[in-house]
């Protein structure tokens, strides 16, 4: 961030950085409420064998 409150970004980070750290963002809210989506829990290793996922709270 600059003095006057303005930021520089590059078009990379702009139009691809930016959005998958959104992405993630919601995906830990998501799992903070119960709501991953299973595809999500399956990839980041919170569900078990039987399809159940674990909340952030609960790990």
């Amino acid at each position: 961030m600059n003095r006057d409150g303005s930021l520089d970004m590059s078009f990379y980070d702009l139009n691809t950085t930016l959005p998958n750290l959104c992405k993630v963002m919601a995906e830990i809210q998501e799992s903070y409420t119960n709501e991953t989506d299973k595809e999500v829990a399956r990839r980041a290793g919170s569900m078990d064998v039987s399809g159940k996922v674990y909340s952030l709270k609960n790990l």
